[in-house]
Protein backbone atom coordinates (compact mmCIF):
# COMPACT_ATOMS: atom_id res chain seq x y z
CA UNK A 1 0.00 0.00 0.00
CA UNK A 2 0.96 3.46 -0.80
CA UNK A 3 0.63 6.97 0.95
CA UNK A 4 1.65 9.77 -0.77
CA UNK A 5 2.04 13.35 1.06
CA UNK A 6 2.48 16.67 0.15
CA UNK A 7 5.55 18.54 1.14
CA UNK A 8 2.78 20.05 3.47
CA UNK A 9 1.44 17.23 5.80
CA UNK A 10 -1.66 17.17 3.03
CA UNK A 11 -2.16 13.89 1.64
CA UNK A 12 -3.02 13.37 -1.89
CA UNK A 13 -4.37 10.20 -4.13
CA UNK A 14 -3.29 11.27 -7.61
CA UNK A 15 0.29 12.71 -8.27
CA UNK A 16 0.46 16.22 -9.83
CA UNK A 17 1.52 17.07 -13.22
CA UNK A 18 5.03 17.34 -13.16
CA UNK A 19 6.19 15.70 -9.88
CA UNK A 20 9.81 14.87 -8.59
CA UNK A 21 11.05 11.81 -6.91
CA UNK A 22 14.15 10.92 -5.12
CA UNK A 23 15.17 6.94 -5.19
CA UNK A 24 17.78 5.76 -3.00
CA UNK A 25 19.98 2.36 -3.08
CA UNK A 26 21.05 2.01 0.40
CA UNK A 27 23.53 -0.76 -0.57
CA UNK A 28 26.06 -2.00 1.33
CA UNK A 29 29.21 -1.00 -0.69
CA UNK A 30 27.85 1.74 -2.39
CA UNK A 31 24.96 4.42 -1.08
CA UNK A 32 23.42 5.51 -4.39
CA UNK A 33 20.34 8.17 -4.87
CA UNK A 34 18.77 9.74 -8.01
CA UNK A 35 16.42 12.84 -7.91
CA UNK A 36 14.05 13.62 -10.93
CA UNK A 37 11.58 15.49 -12.16
CA UNK A 38 8.68 13.89 -13.96
CA UNK A 39 6.49 15.49 -16.44
CA UNK A 40 4.21 13.92 -18.60
CA UNK A 41 5.88 13.12 -21.27
CA UNK A 42 9.48 14.10 -19.83
CA UNK A 43 11.92 12.42 -17.16
CA UNK A 44 15.06 14.65 -16.68
CA UNK A 45 17.57 13.81 -13.78
CA UNK A 46 18.19 16.61 -11.37
CA UNK A 47 21.03 14.64 -9.27
CA UNK A 48 22.28 11.58 -9.06
CA UNK A 49 25.18 10.33 -7.05
CA UNK A 50 26.98 7.54 -5.85
CA UNK A 51 29.06 7.06 -2.47
CA UNK A 52 31.66 4.76 -1.60
CA UNK A 53 30.78 3.67 2.42
CA UNK A 54 33.18 1.04 2.18
CA UNK A 55 34.68 2.52 5.09
CA UNK A 56 36.07 0.60 8.25
CA UNK A 57 34.90 3.17 10.35
CA UNK A 58 31.20 3.29 10.74
CA UNK A 59 31.01 6.86 12.11
CA UNK A 60 33.00 8.17 8.66
CA UNK A 61 30.31 6.50 6.55
CA UNK A 62 27.47 7.82 8.60
CA UNK A 63 29.30 11.33 8.50
CA UNK A 64 29.64 11.01 4.57
CA UNK A 65 25.76 9.99 3.84
CA UNK A 66 24.70 12.36 6.71
CA UNK A 67 26.77 15.51 4.67
CA UNK A 68 25.62 14.77 1.59
CA UNK A 69 21.96 14.47 2.56
CA UNK A 70 22.47 18.32 4.57
CA UNK A 71 23.74 19.74 1.28
CA UNK A 72 20.82 18.68 -0.62
CA UNK A 73 18.01 19.34 1.87
CA UNK A 74 16.48 22.18 0.01
CA UNK A 75 15.95 20.06 -2.85
CA UNK A 76 14.61 17.39 -1.13
CA UNK A 77 11.62 19.67 0.38
CA UNK A 78 10.66 19.84 -2.77
CA UNK A 79 10.56 16.38 -3.83
CA UNK A 80 6.39 14.29 -3.63
CA UNK A 81 7.90 11.08 -3.65
CA UNK A 82 11.05 9.07 -1.65
CA UNK A 83 11.45 5.43 -2.88
CA UNK A 84 13.98 3.65 -0.59
CA UNK A 85 14.82 -0.11 -2.74
CA UNK A 86 15.08 -3.05 -0.25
Amino acid sequence: MLTRYLPTGKRFSTLPQTFMIMSVDPGSKNFGFRIEKRSKNKIETIVMELLDIREDNMHQMIMAVTNMLDKLFWLLSLCHLFVIEG
